[in-house]
């Protein structure tokens, strides 16, 4: 079983995760099927179904709704920016995650979100934005 200090590291991680999906999910709802929400959508689909084993083994449940309704601005450069602001926050705070945390197994999973976050949905975001602005 995990200690205190990295299941409350490990549930903030699956939290951040949910909340990313809801927000492009979200953003589907109201833009369609518009890029780059499809895409990152089913990125980070993948990434909470590689943590939901670990979350069985240790008894956590994941709720599959965030805490908060998500809240969309009105145009798609707009939550494209904020998504990859939020990306950009997610990545900072798996970094912090990560010196807080002894298991191997929660300090894998951790790295391979804040890899995630930097080297696949930022760039994409990123790309995405650029797109809006021609």
């Amino acid at each position: 079983m995990m200690d205190s200090r990295t299941r409350t590291a490990f549930s903030e991680a699956l939290d951040r995760e949910l909340e990313a999906r809801a927000h492009y999910r979200a953003a589907i709802r109201r833009f369609g099927m518009a890029d780059p929400f499809v895409l990152l959508e089913k990125a980070v689909q993948v990434q909470i179904d590689a943590l939901r084993p670990l979350c069985r083994r240790n008894g956590i449940e994941p709720s599959d709704r965030p805490a908060d309704p998500v809240a969309l601005p009105d145009s798609l450069d707009r939550a494209i920016a904020e998504q990859a602001s939020a990306e950009e926050e997610s990545a900072k705070r798996y970094d912090e995650l990560l010196g807080e945390v002894e298991d191997p197994v929660v300090r894998l999973l951790l790295s391979r979100l804040d890899e995630a976050c930097r080297y696949q949905r930022l760039p994409v975001l990123r790309l995405a934005r650029r797109r809006q602005r021609v």
